[in-house]
């Protein structure tokens, strides 16, 4: 028998607070739950570094007997005759699970109890980097390649790698490779370490214990051999012929991602993972077809633009099927909106029909593709490069196009128009292919459904036209933020073309014909979850004199200056301007850049100030300080006439969205200094 402890110091009876209590556990006293008896103790886990008990092995000796592993905050009370547990019989059998494997039985019993008494972990924490060597628990000396190891009852081989962890510099584990002509690689918790001395590392385990160890084996070979247990199970091979699955291994813990058509199978993907020899965990991340629709139903409930609608949503292999009812077209369009919202839709077909929808129009069927990076396409005529990026639709996170590049064919002026496409001349270049020419993706391969002579037409792929995602922008499986680029509404020319003015010229039209409220600087802007800023400014297009952008400026709900299409814009009413779009699908706008630099703006607002004199207006002390393209004007002036038409001079500069007035006339500065005299008790002699 043994005990665990917890050192207190004394507390203040006005600062209470729970003090564990001196626990003694007997292996074979009786365990009672809040409603009754689940059976006895048969061992204690004990952490070995610190030789403190950290839970219970309990026998249920009900109908179905098992042993359910206790964490020790789960312990009421204990004495040598009772053990009192703070869960339900129920609770016990279902968060007392354990996995045997996991756990290891010494041959010698530590924390003093009797061999067969105690148990310890058989693999401890997922271990980190691989490095030659790293510092050991307790003060020992630091654990390094090549160290002979020593177990209970004999040499145990050598010390192959030792796994480090980043956070701290310590070790976690090490690798063991004992025999000489068939060598195994085993995994060893650091815990298992009894002393460490320069050319030897002792353990607290026997030969045998190191036996039942798992083999330790390169995070490659473990990936491999997880994909070839899946496609080899019976219930999972015709699921994998239709579905993406990954597992990402690091440190011998399994990433699970991709799709599966129910939680079972979910589940079962896991198993077989953790069944692989020398996987020491899994993290499963796999979508199921009957959890995805709950998430997406929660989102509609929750936002304020789909609640009226009636639908119900169909998944597979997370693509999603949306049928039913909506008051009108914009909330049908929203649906689909923040269905392709929720993080890991693949793509929506949105079958929701609204009062408005004309009675047999067709529905619009957006078949799933996702080409990745890599892979080669092929035209009806033959080879056209292979992918190098994919772009998004950042509202309804669908493939929009992909970025192709290679040896393509260019047809040019000598080009003969009667020679075939794989006689025209080929030149690396990089095309953009639109999600409409794609008409199949396979695992190797992206078909599209024109020829060479339509590819090569394809539009120039230029990187300006293009967003890369937010770093914080989650995109959808089985993308990562590198191979995808965000389409993004640009403007028809330059964005230095644009002019900038703090009201709209002309009233901006709706999408249903309506003249909304003139837009101007200050104005609030808001999303439907919540505030987003303030309009810094407008952009005029400048050929039809109409709003094109919104610059909202960043700090509230944005990360950046930012430039808004009108298009974007819901409404304006007397709160300001609401936008159809969610938070993240606005931070993966561009950011605004002034065109003109503030310093280069200054001095023209200088040099337009310079001419001031030669219309008869002296303005000798004023300063210029401009930010962000904001024009601030100080010192003294002669008269408010000077000062009218310093503000005019400097607000007809190109660039400037703003002048702000800090100048002094002469005779306010008079009045000025004759109110501060009279203030003053010296000035008036008391």
């Amino acid at each position: 028998m043994s005990t665990s402890e917890t050192r207190t110091d004394e507390i203040d009876a006005d600062e209470a607070t729970p003090v564990p209590e001196r626990w003694e556990f007997r292996i074979g006293a009786p365990v009672y739950t809040k409603d009754g008896p689940p059976g006895t103790l048969r061992q204690v886990v004990i952490d070995p570094m610190e030789e403190r008990v950290t839970g219970l092995i309990v026998r249920d000796d009900s109908i179905s007997p098992q042993d359910l592993l206790i964490p020790l905050d789960a312990v009421c009370s204990a004495t040598d005759d009772e053990i009192h547990l703070s869960w339900t019989i129920h609770e016990a059998r279902v968060l007392g699970r354990m996995d045997e494997a996991a756990l290891h039985t010494p041959a010698r019993g530590p924390g003093g109890y009797a061999a067969g008494e105690a148990a310890v972990s058989l693999r401890g924490e997922p271990g980190g980097n691989a490095g030659e060597s790293g510092a050991a628990l307790r003060d020992l000396p630091p654990i390094r390649v090549g160290l002979r190891i020593e177990a209970l009852d004999g040499p145990a081989g050598r010390v192959r790698d030792v796994l480090i962890e980043s956070g701290t510099g310590c070790v976690t584990h090490f690798v063991a490779r004992d025999g000489l002509i068939r060598k195994h690689d085993r995994l060893v918790p650091v815990e298992w370490v009894r002393s460490v001395t320069e050319d030897l590392l002792a353990l607290e385990a026997t030969q045998a214990d190191l036996a039942r160890l798992p083999e330790y084996r390169t995070d490659e070979d473990l990936q491999a051999d997880i994909v070839n247990q899946w496609w080899g199970d019976s219930v999972l091979s015709a699921m994998m012929a239709l579905t993406y699955l990954d597992a990402r291994v690091r440190d011998g813990v399994a990433a699970l991602e991709g799709y599966a058509w129910s939680r079972m199978h979910k589940h079962r993907l896991e198993e077989l993972a953790l069944c692989v020899r020398g996987v020491l965990g899994a993290r499963n991340e796999i979508v199921a077809d009957d959890e995805l629709p709950f998430q997406v139903m929660e989102a509609l409930v929750q936002d304020s633009r789909t609640r009226a609608a009636s639908v119900r949503v169909y998944c597979y292999l997370g693509n999603l099927r949306i049928e039913g009812e909506a008051p009108d077209a914009e909330t049908r369009d929203a649906v689909a909106e923040v269905a392709a919202a929720v993080p890991r839709v693949k793509s929506v077909v949105n079958n929701v029909r609204s009062e408005d929808t004309v009675a047999g129009s067709a529905l619009k069927v957006v078949h799933p593709l996702q080409p990745r990076r890599g892979q080669s396409v092929l035209t009806r005529d033959g080879s056209f490069g292979a992918v190098a990026r994919v772009i998004l639709n950042p509202r309804s996170r669908l493939v929009a196009g992909i970025v192709v590049v290679g040896e393509l064919p260019a047809r040019d002026a000598e080009t003969e128009v009667t020679a075939p496409p794989d006689e025209w001349p080929r030149r690396e270049r990089s095309v953009v292919i639109p999600r409409e020419w794609i008409q199949a993706v396979s695992a190797d391969e992206v078909l599209l459904g024109v020829g060479i002579p339509e590819a090569s037409a394809a539009s120039e792929f230029r990187p300006d036209q293009y967003q890369a995602p937010d770093p914080g922008w989650e995109p959808p499986f089985p993308y990562e933020h590198d191979e995808v680029l965000l389409e993004i509404p640009l403007p028809a020319c330059p964005i230095a073309e644009y002019r900038p003015e703090q009201s709209a010229p002309v009233p901006v039209v709706g999408p249903d014909g309506t003249e909304w409220p003139v837009l101007a600087r200050g104005d609030r802007v808001r999303c439907p979850f919540g505030p987003v800023g303030n309009v810094d400014h407008l952009l005029v297009d400048p050929v039809t004199n109409w709003v094109a952008y919104l610059v909202v400026r960043g700090g509230e709900g944005l990360p950046k200056d930012t430039l808004i299409p009108v298009a974007w814009i819901e409404a304006v009413d007397d709160r300001g301007v609401l936008l159809d779009a969610a938070p993240d699908q606005l931070r993966m706008l561009p950011g605004y850049v002034a065109p003109q630099p503030d310093v280069e703006l200054a001095a023209l607002v200088v040099e337009a100030l310079a001419t001031l004199p030669r219309r008869g207006v002296e303005t000798p002390g004023l300063v210029v300080r401009v930010e962000r393209g904001v024009v601030w004007l100080s010192g003294p002036v002669d008269s408010d006439t000077a000062r009218r038409a310093a503000i005019s001079a400097a607000r007809a500069v190109p660039g400037v969205w703003e002048v702000r007035d800090e100048l002094v006339t002469e005779e306010t500065a008079h009045r000025q200094a004759a109110s501060a005299a009279a203030s003053d008790p010296r000035e008036r002699g008391g």
